[in-house]
């Protein structure tokens, strides 16, 4: 159901317009019931354009006189119908037709992007800080996540492809480790001046942020965590521990599994602080409204107030102990001498702190390179990165998926409004390449193909692929001729995500089900 929000579409231009919404809804919108135009206000002329079109059948309330509605600007309501398409009609549309594909692509100005680094660099603002990280998360005693071994990716391209499973982590998601130690940095930082100045500890101290779920899910956890280990190691601070208090903005249609995540994380706090206080404020039309609402908040609470960002320094330098992990796993099952890629989904920018991490880590390996994949629509850091400077996204995005006629957002997990300030200069030096992918093709090809493989392997893999993870394998099926990915013997992607929509799960699990892999895989094989 799309309400066009042009006060009308006469001619030119506008018609235009018109035309590649209707073009998008064909290409993306086919669904197994007829999907329903409504149009505000129109033109007769756009009627007649639209009632050409094969396939499409136009109905109008009969006491509507069009030109007199539009006069009047009232606006009246289209009804398109599009018939029902066979699943396996509109996979083999997207699998054995790339070169189509990409050419509707660039039609509509929804084009792929890559970067490549001249001078990638080992050495950046995180070697000094990393270390620190590391010790402070060895201490907390994080488990590891698995490493899972991807056997027909592998097969197919001619590498050793492995998931790493951060679903695995405590909150569902790779948030944890990142979240964590910058939390303990603020908190730190914060206790000296409680030390210094005691009448501080008895002001709340508010950790705030603005989310779409993740993020301030570990927010929650992690200050959770952190009061607790203080209360044994700080006894005599125990009225500034309770009065940390998490804040968090996030969107007014967050989805159902982050939004109760986020309710429990809470309650976890609530229940060991004893009182009623913390505010999750999920009232926003969009993840800028939220970060603007997070920026007032702290300027109403000035010296009260932190920032727990999504791509600083601390931030980066926790989820480089992931990067450090996938290394030693690797080497742990004799993986060593090898050319090494990561491919690694990234938003606002934390998670390029895993690149550093296995760059930095000890290690036995030929080389080790980082990939940083992006959609089209959440793009901002490839974009900035050919650039040479900061891109903001598109305030709505230009895809989404359709399940059971509902538009969802498959990338959520990076759907933020561009890369924070430090990013750039991080991935200037650490990342080697950066692509955007068509989230179109992770969603009807890489999502179901990676839930096919983990199903022998997990007894949820629902729970583990949503469309961050997607993103990595897609690199592999649009950039096959990328120069690090054709010396790559090995491949490492970076499953980021839990907390997944559960109409997205069964989604991915019903393609799974059905699609034709062999098919999508190996063009060799069609006429089998």
């Amino acid at each position: 159901d799309l309400r066009m929000v042009t006060p009308h579409l006469p001619s030119g231009k506008g018609l235009g317009r018109a035309f590649i919404i209707l073009a998008l809804i064909l290409r993306y919108g086919w669904q197994n019931k007829p999907l329903i135009f409504s149009c505000q206000q129109t033109t007769p002329a756009l009627v007649k354009s639209l009632s050409l079109v094969k396939g499409i059948r136009i109905e109008v309330q009969p006491e509507f006189d069009l030109r007199k509605r539009y006069d009047a600007g009232a606006g009246f309501d289209i009804n398109v119908e599009i018939p029902a398409i066979d699943l396996k009609v509109y996979n083999d549309i997207l699998q054995r037709n790339e070169k189509n594909r990409r050419a509707h692509l660039r039609q509509f100005e929804l084009s792929l992007e890559a970067w490549d680094n001249p001078k990638p660099q080992s050495r950046t603002q995180l070697n000094q800080i990393v270390s620190q990280a590391k010790g402070f998360l060895e201490g907390i005693g994080l488990a590891p996540t698995p490493l899972v071994y991807l056997a027909r990716l592998s097969q197919n391209f001619g590498k050793l492809v492995f998931l790493k499973d951060e679903s695995q982590r405590p909150t569902a998601s790779f948030k944890l480790p990142g979240v964590l130690f910058e939390v303990y940095k603020v908190i730190q930082k914060r206790l000296l001046q409680v030390k210094a100045n005691p009448e501080l500890a008895k002001r709340s101290f508010y950790l705030v942020t603005q989310t779409m779920g993740n993020h301030g899910i570990a927010m929650i956890k992690a200050i959770t965590m952190l009061i607790k280990r203080y209360q044994q190691e700080e006894p005599g601070y125990q009225e500034f521990f309770d009065l940390l208090t998490p804040v968090v903005f996030t969107v007014n249609n967050l989805a159902s599994a982050k939004a109760n995540a986020l309710k429990e994380a809470m309650l976890e706090y609530h229940l060991l602080v004893g009182r009623q206080q913390g505010f999750i404020f999920r009232e926003y039309r969009d993840y800028p409204s939220a970060r603007f609402a997070r920026e007032k908040f702290i300027k109403e609470h000035p010296g009260d107030a932190v920032y727990i960002e999504h791509a600083g320094l601390e931030i980066m330098a926790g989820y480089s102990w992931i990067g450090q992990e996938i290394i030693q796993q690797l080497e742990g099952i004799g993986i060593k001498g090898k050319d090494v890629v990561l491919i690694v989904p990234v938003g606002a920018g934390g998670p390029l702190g895993v690149i550093a991490g296995a760059k930095l880590a000890e290690n036995e390996q030929k080389s080790i390179k980082g990939i940083v994949v992006e959609s089209i629509s959440f793009g901002a850091l490839v974009r900035s990165l050919k650039k040479g400077r900061l891109e903001k996204n598109w305030s709505c995005p230009c895809q989404v998926v359709w399940i059971k006629g509902h538009p969802y957002i498959f990338e959520d997990g990076i759907a933020v409004d561009g890369p924070e300030p430090l990013a750039l200069k991080i991935a200037q030096g650490i990342a080697d390449a950066g692509v955007t992918v068509d989230v179109q093709g992770a969603f009807v090809r890489s999502a179901p193909l990676l839930y096919a493989s983990l199903s022998s392997i997990t007894r949820n893999p629902a729970s583990v692929i949503g469309g961050t993870t997607a993103l990595t394998a897609e690199v592999l099926f649009e950039y096959p001729d990328l120069s690090i990915l054709k010396q790559a013997e090995v491949v490492v992607l970076l499953g980021t995500e839990g907390n997944i929509p559960a109409e997205i799960k069964e989604e991915i699990a019903r393609r799974a089900e059905s699609f034709v892999f062999d098919r999508c895989l190996d063009g060799k094989n069609d006429q089998e």
